[in-house]
């Protein structure tokens, strides 16, 4: 839940500037994700004074293994042609548990990978730009939806303890977890994928990728 949208907004645009080298240009794809769409207004509205859009190729063009290098290689040429860094519209959903980007993908700023895509809908409607409850998309066999993906978020945020990681980050298996009694039908299955996804996917992880906190640091969303 957010619990200030204007504060939301300034303390991202500000983090963007903060994290962005004078003379640099902010790189962005060209697509219609309401991420983009919301990253594109806040820099709009904050009177950014260099910014582009380029037709980067993204991580929903199925490209394979094969072609990851010379995705990352291009990816690379934008921000040496425009002495720029990417803007990367991706949100928590992804950056957590889908993990869609590329092992070599460049992700130089991630200003919108702290918030769920739920409230980037959110967002876009206290703004008046979109009244649409979300986009479609289904992940995996399981065609997971992006609400599902946040519920399971969640729970794993819930069943964290000291030092150890919740039900889907944990080695274990989360059919033994004593949580997982609370869960039923569906639920459980999407417990259980979505631990062996986080396994599968756990050499991505980037400790360098910088994300504009605003749950932990800034305390403006729960």
């Amino acid at each position: 839940m957010i619990l200030s949208y204007d504060k939301v907004l300034s303390t991202i645009s500000s983090w963007i500037q903060t994290n962005c080298p004078n003379g640099k240009s902010l790189i962005m794809d060209l697509n219609n994700r309401p991420e983009r769409i919301l990253l594109a207004y806040i820099l709009k509205e904050n009177h950014f004074p260099s910014y582009l859009t380029v037709a980067i190729p993204t991580t929903r063009d199925n490209l394979t293994t094969i072609k990851d290098a010379f995705y990352y290689a291009e990816i690379s040429s934008y921000s040496e042609k425009y002495n720029g860094i990417i803007l990367n519209s991706i949100n928590r959903n992804e950056l957590n548990f889908t993990r869609l980007y590329k092992k070599y993908e460049q992700l130089d700023l991630c200003p919108l990978a702290d918030l769920f895509h739920s409230e980037v809908i959110e967002l876009l409607k206290y703004l008046n730009i979109s009244k649409e409850e979300s986009i479609e998309y289904f992940f995996g066999d399981m065609k997971i939806t992006y609400n599902e993906i946040e519920w399971a978020d969640r729970e794993n945020e819930r069943t964290m303890l000291s030092k150890v990681p919740g039900i889907i980050f944990q080695d274990s298996d989360p059919t033994k977890n004593h949580d997982f009694y609370r869960y039923i039908g569906r639920q459980k299955n999407i417990i259980a994928y979505l631990n062996q996804v986080e396994k599968r996917t756990r050499h991505k992880i980037n400790s360098n990728i910088q994300v504009c906190k605003l749950r932990t640091t800034e305390g403006l969303v729960t």
